[in-house]
């Protein structure tokens, strides 16, 4: 892994950076609440997506683009959801779920929208109406849903990516992945969803083979 550019356009912690689906674009988030668009080869500043007035009042938390790259749903600390419109840069939903809390992560495809709260509550909504609510004994730290809604992983505390398959109407944890060595701050399925990496804060990325659930790749990054 080579680095190459170093990018200081926050003021506060960048909590989550996410390439679009086509990979020409990437979005970083942060504490200071704002969102910034990039160019995916390059890395030059496009613009910034969080100057509407409407926007997020507390630190943006997690992020999740939608499959054709034109929206985004964010979460934030002030315990709203927005979706954004990213060539308009503006909102066009203010609050689309509720995060029941300060969100730790946020993830949606499709019609499904999953959120993860600090307090340990996971819920999953189908075109705005709740399909599954539950409070965890552990404490969520990160959330992904596949491409085709099949599996929700969610990271926590502990160090471990909780894998569950969803049925449409409930999550049945199917497998506990103890691979990563630190608290998981990141969690993204491929698009084909034959793929998912797991971030930690031991600077540790793990790609696994959801066919098996099996290590593909492993890295491990300096600190710049």
């Amino acid at each position: 892994m080579t680095f190459n550019k170093s990018i200081k356009d926050h003021s506060r912690f960048v909590q989550c950076v996410r390439f679009s689906p086509s990979g020409d674009s990437f979005v970083s988030a942060g504490m200071d609440g704002k969102m910034f668009i990039y160019d995916g080869k390059t890395g030059d500043k496009i613009s910034e997506l969080t100057g509407a007035s409407d926007g997020h009042t507390g630190g943006i938390l997690s992020f999740s683009w939608s499959p054709d790259g034109k929206q985004i749903l964010s979460c934030s600390g002030d315990t709203t959801a927005k979706i954004w419109d990213v060539a308009a840069k503006s909102v066009v939903t203010p609050n689309v779920v509720a995060t029941n809390g300060v969100p730790n992560g946020i993830a949606a495809t499709g019609p499904y929208v999953v959120v993860a709260s600090g307090t340990g509550h996971v819920s999953l909504y189908q075109d705005d109406a709740i399909v599954f609510s539950k409070t965890f004994t552990w404490t969520p730290t990160a959330v992904a849903i596949s491409p085709d809604a099949k599996y929700v992983a969610i990271g926590d505390e502990a160090k471990v990516v909780h894998i569950f398959s969803f049925s449409g109407d409930s999550l049945d944890e199917i497998q506990a992945l103890n691979n990563n060595r630190g608290e998981i701050t990141s969690l993204s399925f491929s698009p084909d969803g034959s793929m998912l990496a797991s971030a930690d804060r031991e600077r540790t990325i793990l790609v696994f083979d959801t066919a098996a659930w099996t290590v593909g790749l492993q890295s491990s990054c300096s600190s710049y």
